[in-house]
């Protein structure tokens, strides 16, 4: 009997483990769920033990592979409990404690102490994170605070990652990172292409190419290159992916028959989700100096970025802050950074995926940023065309952006039927005055990228 290649996934989450074995097509060859204990010291707290959990989950993890005969196992994927914290005995590899729960809200006096006095603002500019018992930092706080020894023992180094390099690598095969390294794409083009200089990967979902370029125009500006190729790509067009992106609500419900070209209906009320996309798009980013001196023709200049980190109740950037804080906040930046005002840019191309948690963000921003002017600004809008090219969409954005500075003409837009208080509707091309588009993205994790990219005038 030949076997299906498949991976096992892993869910360790708040009450219990789940295994799955899922085969490449999607199906679900074996399955194994067990239940941990529960601790609740005190009202509101929250605790596990987490050699317990160590316990279970190798438990399920093996039932769900005795469970079938068919898989051939290929890989492993995990998700497990965010902000959850415990520390670990680096020489025993024991918890020195039972584990403070995500849910706990033993801190929230702390919490409290810190917002009166005025931290909240610093710790959201420094973490995207709002002050809340949910998030790990104040239970670590606690934790040292209540538990002396542990922070003497923290202090003197036994709770200490360096301990991972003397004996988990040893756990590992030696070729399983040539797998995974998201660097490959950067690596082969600059060694065919023999570019010797820094080579830097970003891997933060759909800002990861704007991203890219914020960090080659950083590498120019500091003296340590004069151009860098810049961008990004990525195919999500396999089980795995596509069922991530299923599970987060993110695709669009289709029919066997319906064309994709009409599904992505991007700031519509109708909106149902996106489609994946695979393509990028790669960009030449050169100190102005540079190209005018050797006579290059420049197609737009990049005047202003910024960054910004979303602040996601759901802890894992499924669903942005609704009223779109982090995406405005990286447009101001970018917008001071280009010495531009709000009144200045003459379109905006923002992700405008058609996933409907990501446009509500992404309209509440344009809105809060440009006011009563929000719907008189024209939208560029590439998902409903390309698909939701993840990683390579901000790169598909900015060259559409470059060509429509180039050219003075706002592309097409498609599907888009009402779009309340925005310029989305679809329409066909049009010439129009273009001399800055400000060019956004917002990704599954909360990340946010915005650039002023601004018209060339030619001599």
């Amino acid at each position: 009997m030949s076997k299906t290649p498949s991976i096992l996934a892993i869910d360790q989450g708040t009450t219990g483990t789940t295994c799955l074995v899922v085969a490449h097509d999607g199906r679900i060859l074996g399955r194994a769920y067990a239940e941990f204990t529960q601790y609740f010291p005190q009202p509101g707290w929250v605790e596990h033990d987490a050699a317990e959990i160590w316990d279970v989950t190798k438990r399920v993890a093996r039932e769900a592979l005795s469970s079938t005969v068919e898989a051939d196992v290929r890989g492993l994927g995990i998700t497990n409990q965010r902000e959850t914290i415990v520390l670990w005995d680096r020489e025993t590899l024991e918890p020195v404690h039972r584990a403070i729960v995500w849910q706990d809200r033993r801190t929230s006096e702390l919490c409290s102490q810190l917002k009166e006095k005025g931290h909240e603002p610093e710790v959201r500019r420094r973490t995207g994170l709002v002050l809340d018992p949910y998030f790990s930092g104040t239970k670590l706080s606690w934790l040292f605070r209540e538990r002396p020894e542990l922070r003497a023992r923290a202090e003197a180094g036994d709770f200490d990652l360096q301990h991972w390099g003397h004996t988990g690598m040893n756990n590992l095969t030696p070729l399983w990172l040539l797998k995974y390294l998201p660097n490959m794409l950067a690596c082969h083009v600059t060694i065919i292409h023999e570019c010797r200089g820094p080579s830097n990967t970003i891997t933060c979902c759909e800002a990861s190419s704007g991203l890219s370029i914020g960090e080659s125009m950083r590498v120019i500006q500091r003296g340590a290159a004069d151009a860098c190729l810049s961008g990004g790509v990525e195919s999500k067009v396999n089980p795995l992916s596509m069922l991530r992106q299923g599970f987060a609500s993110r695709l669009a419900p289709t029919t066997d028959d319906q064309d994709p070209a009409s599904v992505v209906r991007p700031f519509d009320r109708d909106a149902g989700g996106t489609v994946i996309g695979e393509g990028g798009g790669i960009i030449v980013v050169e100190a102005a100096e540079v190209a005018l001196g050797r006579g290059a023709e420049a197609y737009a200049e990049i005047t202003g970025f910024g960054s910004t980190q979303s602040y996601c109740a759901d802890t894992i950037g499924v669903e942005p802050e609704p009223d779109g804080t982090g995406i405005a906040d990286a447009m101001e930046l970018a917008l001071q950074r280009a010495g531009a005002q709000p009144g200045d840019i003459d379109a905006i191309a923002p992700l405008g995926s058609g996933i409907p948690a990501v446009d509500r963000a992404e309209a509440a921003a344009i809105k809060r940023v440009f006011g009563s002017r929000a719907a008189d600004v024209p939208l560029i809008t590439t998902v409903p065309n390309t698909g939701n090219c993840n990683a390579g969409a901000g790169a598909v954005s900015v060259a559409v952006a470059v060509q429509a500075l180039r050219t003075q003409t706002l592309p097409a837009r498609i599907n888009t039927v009402s779009s309340d208080g925005l310029d989305a509707a679809a329409r066909p091309s049009c010439s129009a005055a273009l001399g800055r588009i400000l060019v956004t993205q917002t990704s599954q994790g909360g990340q946010n990228v915005a650039m002023v990219l601004q018209k060339v005038d030619v001599a």
